[in-house]
């Protein structure tokens, strides 16, 4: 059977077993568009939000390493309010969108599917750095970020 879905699409890493309070479960990876992707799980969710934007990776790694702090840095990692371009319910929908899309999934555990190529237990941080080595992650530089470190553009 040919699965050209979005989910069999994705190509996602899991981090689990880390410290957090409260995110049981994170992905790092590609998304259809091109662009990093980033999922998260909090606890006591049964539901899985992913992101999609440029730059996704960079924010987290910036707020990881400033906090110390898994939930902290996905919290400032998500899409916010009004910023994504669209916000889909369904995995398997967007796989057209084009690269320059920033994209919010909440999608139900059940429905997200099984992603766990390579399980990278209890260290976000060195999982993104394990992947941007194997050419996994692009690692986009995000303006925000750029500018909260002093550049001028």
């Amino acid at each position: 059977m040919n699965n050209t879905t979005v989910q069999s699409q994705l190509a996602l890493w899991e981090c689990r077993g880390f410290d957090s309070s409260a995110v049981d479960t994170l992905w790092f990876g590609t998304a259809p568009n091109g662009h990093d992707m980033i999922a998260v799980k909090w606890r006591k969710s049964d539901t899985v939000y992913a992101y999609s934007y440029d730059g996704i990776i960079d924010t987290f790694m910036f707020y990881m390493t400033s906090s110390n702090s898994v939930g902290f840095a996905m919290s400032q990692s998500k899409l916010r309010h009004d910023f994504a371009d669209y916000y889909l319910d369904d995995i398997n929908t967007g796989k057209d969108l084009g690269y320059d899309k920033n994209i919010e999934w909440s999608v139900l555990e059940r429905k997200f599917g099984v992603h766990n190529h390579k399980l990278f237990a209890n260290d976000p941080i060195a999982l993104i750095d394990h992947l941007t080595e194997l050419g996994v992650l692009s690692r986009e530089e995000s303006p925000f970020i750029y500018y909260l470190k002093g550049g001028k553009r």
